[in-house]
């Protein structure tokens, strides 16, 4: 899931081909960064699904909406499926609403929310451009969680996803996600993720797309290798 992927471990090259097949309007469609900002009165819809080795499904559906031509904002809820034996929970409710100082770059204050365990605070820069057939999609931020004990805020993490993409066509890509964790605990903890992958779409309007990639961790776990889904798709403008 999305949102659990996001704030742990495991909840958290480019391939050439022929030039000159996309042109500077296209977006930047990896798996786990937040790109593009959503065009003014249109609605996003963007469900994913995760699965880990446990084995564990984590879905999660987000929804979005273009207020501006600067500012659109995101929320997304999930759950966690335990599939052996079979058990199943809520996940994170997550919100961000984010501001494009320019169209490349947006702040966004995202704040995750766990019924009765947990409130995350992220303020997050999200950057997305692209070159001809090359894009680069950055987001970056800290992450700090409240104790349910104390009622204070954690030393927190700082997280980021680069994600480098190669368009193949105007229907196809293929993209490599690097993201390094810094968690602030006793000390600090370097750790992350590697994230191959690949978007398409059913249609030449990319109406109807789709990304999938699998998460290698580093240092290496064969346990702890887990894949993701999502299918994306916009309505308007209203």
């Amino acid at each position: 899931m999305k949102a659990i992927f996001r704030m742990s471990l495991l909840t958290l090259s480019v391939v050439m081909g022929s030039a000159g097949l996309m042109n500077s309007q296209a977006q930047a469609y990896p798996l786990n960064p937040w790109g593009a900002a959503i065009p003014e009165k249109t609605i996003a819809i963007n469900p994913f699904l995760y699965l880990d080795a446990g084995p564990n499904v984590y879905p999660i559906f987000y929804a979005g909406y273009g207020i501006s031509e600067r500012f659109d904002v995101w929320a997304g809820a999930g759950a966690v499926v335990a599939l052996g034996p079979v058990s199943a929970g809520w996940g994170a409710l997550e919100v961000f609403p984010r501001f494009f100082i320019i169209p490349e770059l947006a702040l966004a204050a995202h704040v995750y929310y766990s019924p009765g365990s947990s409130l995350t605070l992220a303020p997050e820069v999200h950057f997305n451009k692209t070159w001809g057939n090359f894009a680069l999609t950055i987001n970056a931020g800290h992450r700090s969680t409240r104790d349910q004990v104390t009622g204070t805020f954690s030393h927190g993490t700082i997280a980021a996803i680069v994600a480098p993409e190669y368009y193949l066509s105007k229907r196809l890509s293929l993209f490599l996600e690097v993201d390094p964790i810094l968690t602030f605990q006793e000390g600090v903890l370097a750790s992350a993720i590697l994230a191959p992958g690949v978007w398409f779409a059913l249609d030449e309007d990319q109406k109807h797309s789709f990304a999938l990639a699998v998460q290698l961790p580093v240092p290496f776990d064969a346990n702890a290798i887990s894949g993701g889904i999502w299918y994306s798709t916009t309505f308007g403008p209203l």
